[in-house]
């Protein structure tokens, strides 16, 4: 069995996801599917302490992503921010956590290649660098 790479979170994250789990009326009844999926990886997931010296450069809630699509020709760069569901704006870049795109960065680290489904077939995804949005501005 082909293992995924290991999912990463940092503990405010874990808090954030574990209680929006909990609200059912959070949840679009049609992300039934991602929302499992979320919780399972959650329950795997190597968690570290946000007040870290050692804090990984970790696709997180409310962080920029900018990942390169290696499936086009030339790779395609691009930012986002991973959000929640209810905040996600695709116009602004912010990217829902339960999104193809989101599921596939979320947790991982800068370095990471990962692959996703679309509605164009399949990509593989270089995560290029993490950044917190603190850190931006």
């Amino acid at each position: 069995m082909k293992s995924s790479p290991l999912f990463t979170i940092s503990q405010s994250d874990l808090h954030t996801l574990r209680t929006f789990l909990d609200h059912d009326d959070a949840f679009n009844p049609l992300d039934a599917r991602e929302r499992s999926l979320l919780a399972d990886r959650l329950q795997d997931a190597k968690v570290f302490d946000d007040e870290s010296d050692d804090e990984p450069s970790v696709a997180g809630l409310q962080t920029l992503v900018r990942v390169e699509d290696l499936s086009t020709s030339p790779p395609d760069r691009f930012d986002f921010t991973l959000v929640l569901p209810h905040e996600a704006n695709f116009e602004d870049d912010q990217i829902s956590i339960l999104s193809p795109l989101g599921a596939a960065v979320f947790g991982r680290t800068a370095g990471t290649q990962v692959v996703m489904d679309s509605p164009t077939g399949t990509r593989r995804l270089q995560l290029l660098a993490v950044f917190k949005k603190a850190a931006i501005h």
